[in-house]
């Protein structure tokens, strides 16, 4: 349970029953507009892939749509980052090595942490060089040296998204217990 970021509470009192809470992280899904035949639509969180690889970019971007996300992919630094000033993903996924020329991935990073409005989205660094501490350091989620199981890059993203989301709980009433209290 606690690792899908849940918990259970348990308490007894001899004689008189037991009261069990079970705290389950909660998805928001997002509405937005009409599907083909006029009715409203929920799509689920949207996540940003910057990556240059098109091969690689579009293998990320099926195993995160078949896990439910709405993908957009830029292989452009500085285009991506327009975007995401302009309409902020819920994630990230992050390539540090772009195209030369372009912003890599350590400028956005250092974009994302200075940026009050931007710094909240989870970024997962999805790349070759092995440099953990400076990816967490410059405020990435995870980081991940390529080359990883694909899917392993969605499940960290759902596990992060249902943890950021909010916590419900799921109440029994008295009368269950056979105790009518009014």
């Amino acid at each position: 349970m606690t690792n899908h970021g849940g918990n259970v509470k348990v308490v007894s009192n001899y004689g008189h029953g037991s009261t069990f809470t079970i705290s389950l992280p909660r998805i928001t899904l997002k509405e937005v507009g009409l599907n083909n035949e006029g009715q409203s639509r929920k799509l689920s969180h949207e996540i940003m892939v910057i990556e240059d690889d098109i091969n690689l970019a579009e293998l990320l971007k099926y195993e995160l749509m078949d896990s439910g996300f709405n993908v957009s992919y830029f292989k452009s630094g500085r285009k991506a980052f327009q975007k995401l000033k302009a309409s902020p993903p819920d994630a990230i996924v992050l390539d540090i090595l772009l195209e030369e020329g372009e912003m890599d991935g350590w400028a956005i990073l250092r974009e994302l942490i200075g940026s009050a409005d931007l710094n909240e989205i989870p970024v997962f660094v999805s790349t070759a060089l092995d440099e953990r501490e400076k990816g967490i350091s410059l405020g990435a989620k995870d980081y991940l040296v390529k080359p990883y199981k694909p899917s392993q890059l969605s499940k960290v993203i759902m596990h992060t998204l249902l943890s950021n989301g909010k916590q419900g709980q799921i109440l029994i009433p008295q009368a269950f217990h056979g105790e009518n209290k009014g």
